[in-house]
């Protein structure tokens, strides 16, 4: 459980400034790749945590991200070709659509897919992802601006007031923060 939520806080504006950085990186070796999905890993990751641990106040926890999704093309997503997005998703197909965070944070904690995709200066544009459990649904384009945004407003969330309900059928409390 996490107690204290700053420490928690911190390195997700750290990780929030690492991927400003990375929207004009030019050169990307394996291990800057591997950083990189590291860093959006366990970005989403402490935000979890944080909803989890009751962290973050309700209004963050109902933040939606606009982002686009490319239908499957009915070919089956395997370990051995998942990162063939232009064989596997109608990339020619994208729709917009609206997800909440928290099933965000989860697709990329959970990630099958994960391939940047860089504008034609080399920098970090955005990422193409999704989890084992949504590799056949289709295929989800976030930018890196929304993770970024997404990252620094739970930073800088700090709620100031909470409400606490005992709910007998859980055995637990229901909260929520402002």
């Amino acid at each position: 459980m996490i107690w204290e939520s700053a420490y928690w806080k911190e390195e997700i504006l750290r990780q929030a400034e690492d991927l400003k950085r990375r929207t004009t990186q030019t050169k990307w070796s394996e291990r800057s790749l591997a950083r990189l999905e590291k860093t959006i890993m366990i970005g989403f990751y402490s935000i979890r945590k944080l909803f989890e641990a009751k962290k973050v106040s309700d209004a963050i926890r109902g933040t939606s991200l606009r982002i686009m999704k490319f239908p499957p093309t009915g070919k089956p997503v395997t370990l051995m070709n998942w990162h063939h997005a232009e064989k596997l998703y109608r990339l020619d197909k994208p729709e917009v659509v609206t997800m909440a965070l928290q099933p965000l944070s989860s697709i990329f904690i959970h990630s099958y897919t994960f391939l940047p995709v860089h504008d034609v200066a080399g920098g970090l544009e955005s990422v193409l992802v999704n989890s084992d459990r949504t590799r056949t649904d289709g295929l989800f384009r976030v930018d890196t601006k929304e993770i970024i945004r997404v990252f620094s407003l739970v930073a800088a969330d700090d709620p100031s007031e909470s409400r606490m309900v005992f709910d007998h059928e859980t055995g637990d409390y229901k909260v929520s923060l402002s």
